[in-house]
């Protein structure tokens, strides 16, 4: 491998064009080089408009790109084992967007393929890269709030789902509804920061007129270390809602939306809050810890081997609620 890493996207909807997409060239040492979609125009267009040098109109035109080193997988997820399976195949490393596939048994697939061609898998749950996510961990692991207890995740979304008119919804498409869509994303984070669940038990269900999928969910976990966690998860809600607190044995620690980088400390000496800086692109985070990884041999913060963790819990979820 050269001294920067090339690029190959596969897909290019909405999360490549304004999450992955712009952090595969915003990184040190990282470039994207290719794009490939089924509309050889969309490609270009893409290609054109984010600086990469060459658009294909097949999966296999690009994978036959001897400069390509990784790819980004940036479609829906019913595609996400079959095009990272064909990538570790043809040599190249894999970043693929989250739900890392349908069910456990694809993942086991995925990581088995990229283990068997010696390349590396990292699954886009992206939130453990954030800075303020970080900063939270760290100070976990301080003691400044004793052993935490209970953690409450809160994902309350106002986007309401048109039926027939979004992939998401569609089950054979998706997987699953706002569990797989945002529910994992706090699954992830709560792995992150807890290590592994010991159990987990919850319910999800279909609440939005004409949609099937789930489009709410609440769930209850228990830590290998301890730590219990709840959270809910839902789509159509008058207000959007996107808060971690934990509870520990001297403190609070309290991140009121995940996204703006803001935590705060409570304690017995008062309360501090702290403004950590937000990425420029969600995926910023996850593409310069692959760089790290490739070249300087940093572990990655979510290899296939955790994202199957999560896709084993969501499918613990759908089996006690009976979808």
């Amino acid at each position: 491998m050269n001294s920067t890493i090339k690029w190959g996207l596969i897909g290019c909807g909405d999360v490549a064009e304004r999450k992955g997409g712009p952090a595969l060239y915003s990184v040190d040492q990282s470039r994207l080089w290719a794009v490939a979609s089924r509309q050889l125009a969309k490609a270009e267009d893409f290609a054109q408009r984010h600086g990469a040098e060459r658009a294909y109109d097949s999966v296999e035109a690009l994978l036959a790109d001897s400069s390509v080193d990784a790819i980004y997988v940036a479609t829906p997820v019913f595609l996400h084992a079959s095009l990272t399976i064909m990538a570790a195949n043809a040599g190249k490393h894999v970043l693929c967007e989250k739900p890392m596939a349908m069910n456990p048994h694809e993942c086991q697939q995925m990581i088995d393929a990229c283990r068997r061609n010696n390349v590396s898998l990292q699954i886009a749950y992206y939130r453990p890269t954030y800075p303020n996510i970080q900063e939270m961990k760290r100070l976990l692991e301080s003691g400044v709030i004793g052993e935490p207890i209970l953690a409450e995740v809160r994902n309350h979304s106002t986007f309401r789902p048109i039926p027939g008119k979004n992939w998401k919804t569609d089950l054979p498409y998706s997987g699953g509804g706002v569990l797989m869509d945002i529910g994992s994303h706090r699954l992830d984070l709560l792995r992150y920061l807890f290590g592994d669940f010991q159990r987990v038990s919850g319910r999800a269900v279909a609440r939005i007129e004409g949609i099937s999928v789930d489009s709410a969910c609440t769930f209850q976990t228990a830590f290998t270390t301890g730590v219990q966690a709840t959270g809910s998860i839902c789509w159509g809600m008058p207000a959007l809602a996107d808060s971690l607190i934990i509870h520990g044995e001297k403190g609070i620690l309290t991140a009121p939306d995940l996204n703006n980088g803001e935590l705060i400390l409570e304690t017995d000496k008062g309360q501090e809050t702290f403004q950590l800086p937000t990425l420029a692109f969600t995926h910023n985070g996850l593409v310069q810890n692959f760089t790290d990884h490739l070249f300087n041999g940093a572990p990655l913060i979510c290899p296939g081997t955790e994202g199957l963790k999560v896709n084993q819990y969501m499918a613990d979820i759908y089996q006690q609620s009976g979808v």
